[in-house]
């Protein structure tokens, strides 16, 4: 199945005239081709005294400065293990290798806030149950207040991973390629990672055979399966939650990315994008940097999953008629306990 990844927009919708700049910068490369072909001598004489090949001009070329590769290679730092993109000294305070003696199909990687405990012992005792099929893990930065309650809870349940960087909206950058850098360095064998958020549900069931039935029509590499945001501008208003300063995002749009509630990675696209986010400068909405301004440096596209979402307006019903043919592989974002917990029993119903 092909790929998205588009941005031809204005005020939310595609702009004749953007796709016409567009078609036209498509072509022009193709029409200097074949006028180069015809003159190959000249560019020959041109090419030889600057000592760079004739490709050089054709290829190295700079469409956004947030869209593209470096105009240089970078290379990996040699303490990789122990940076986090500009953070020199990361380490794992609290960390499992849930993966060291098996090879799970799947392992759900949780995005959670050191203060919501309910929300974590309800996915505990519902969909995330390890009886149920899939390892999931919760993490988390440091809040000192809480450090000793969330030790507590990781000996009693033994599910939280840790880093050393205050846990706040403007660090989801970094707790978003720790999971990814978590992916490479303890779990490298697992075929897929779901990276969720901690007011979701996931219809294990149906995920589970979805994985190992249905993923294989997308490729079993470079997959990212999410429901995607597209024609997305930054919010400049002082005061609001998501405000972005110019200094921060320069460009008027986002590039299209993946709504960080739920994104499914193959685990070659996790560790591709681990790694492309260990050379990319900060970006502190995580969805938007690591789903689009990194993923489009390594031209890497997104499946879309909508169509095996429940929304709520669709999930009252579902709880109120769990027999009838409702296909869905999770549901949300932002459900309360209460509604999780009654839609893993109607979901359970429906497997007697």
């Amino acid at each position: 199945m092909t790929g998205h990844r588009y941005n031809l927009c204005i005020n939310g919708r595609p702009s004749s005239k953007r796709i016409f700049v567009t078609v036209c910068f498509i072509m022009c490369p193709i029409c200097t081709i074949l006028l180069l072909n015809v003159h190959t001598p000249d560019f020959k004489q041109y090419t030889s005294s600057t000592n760079l090949s004739p490709a050089y001009y054709l290829t190295n070329t700079v469409n956004s400065p947030l869209s593209t590769k470096d105009d240089f290679p970078v290379t990996h730092p040699s303490n990789d293990e122990t940076t986090l993109i500009n953070l020199t000294n990361f380490q794992f305070t609290i960390n499992h290798d849930p993966c060291k003696n098996s090879q799970p199909l799947i392992v759900g990687l949780i995005h959670s806030a050191p203060k919501n405990y309910a929300k974590r012992m309800t996915i505990r005792e519902t969909w995330g149950n390890k009886v149920h099929g899939i390892t999931v893990l919760f993490f988390v930065g440091m809040t000192p207040d809480l450090q000793s309650k969330l030790e507590e809870e990781d000996k009693t349940y033994g599910d939280i991973v840790q880093g050393n960087f205050v846990d706040s909206y403007r660090n989801l950058t970094y707790k978003h390629v720790m999971l990814l850098k978590w992916a490479k360095y303890h779990c490298p064998n697992v075929k897929y990672v779901l990276k969720l958020d901690d007011d979701v549900v996931v219809n294990t069931p149906a995920m589970l055979g979805f994985m190992a039935r249905n993923m294989s029509l997308w490729g079993t590499n470079r997959v990212m399966h999410c429901s995607p945001a597209s024609c997305r501008t930054p919010q400049r208003k002082a005061g609001l939650k998501w405000m972005v300063t110019q200094d921060e995002y320069p460009e008027k749009m986002y590039p299209a990315y993946c709504l960080g509630w739920v994104i499914i990675y193959t685990i070659d696209t996790a560790i591709l994008l681990y790694e492309e986010a260990q050379r990319t400068p900060y970006f502190w909405i995580d969805d938007v940097h690591v789903t689009g301004i990194v993923a489009n440096k390594v031209n890497l596209t997104y499946t879309l999953l909508n169509s095996q979402i429940l929304r709520h307006k669709r999930l009252a019903d579902f709880i109120k008629s769990p027999k009838a043919t409702v296909d869905f592989l999770i549901a949300g974002p932002e459900l309360s306990e209460a509604d999780s917990r009654a839609l893993w029993k109607a979901i359970v119903s429906t497997l007697t």
